[in-house]
């Protein structure tokens, strides 16, 4: 990876999907950290914290991946990006993200709708806006160029 290039830590395990996603970020000039699980994500998150400056991520992972007791969280799976988020990134570093899955619009739901005293909603609240929220189907009208602009933006903004 090239120093200059800004650093992008990449969750996705669609095998469908995964290459061309990745392929599509490093082409638009980000250093990119590509995992297919959530413990492969949260090992490179520890050996490269410092160097991450926004994460690309899917909700809908395997849930086997996080600890036990978190996996109650995921709604089914759906959510385990999310509860990968917010448990175990978020309380080391507030690392602007994009969710990018086709369970965008349920997690923006159920962020809407905390209860103001969980430790979600506190996390929320100092992410606020450091989050940006995509389903595939939209990006597979428009293009993955959507993305790219939003990570550029949030990266900018720092």
């Amino acid at each position: 990876m090239n120093p200059s290039e800004p650093t992008i830590l990449f969750l996705d395990d669609n095998p469908f999907t995964f290459t061309d996603k990745r392929d599509w970020l490093m082409e638009a000039g980000f250093g990119v950290i590509a995992c297919t699980r959530i413990d492969q994500a949260n090992e490179q998150l520890l050996k490269r914290l410092g160097d991450i400056e926004c994460i690309v991520a899917d909700l809908n992972m395997q849930a086997n991946w996080l600890p036990r007791d978190y996996q109650l969280e995921t709604d089914g799976a759906t959510m385990s990006g999310w509860v990968w988020l917010y448990r175990q990134v978020y309380p080391q570093k507030l690392i602007p993200t994009v969710i990018y899955s086709e369970f965008a619009e349920s997690l923006r739901r159920r962020l809407e709708t905390l209860d103001a005293s969980t430790d979600e909603a506190k996390i929320v609240q100092q992410m606020h806006g450091k989050i940006k929220f995509f389903s595939k189907r939209d990006t597979v009208r428009v293009g993955f160029g959507l993305v790219i602009d939003a990570i550029r933006e949030l990266i900018k903004e720092g």
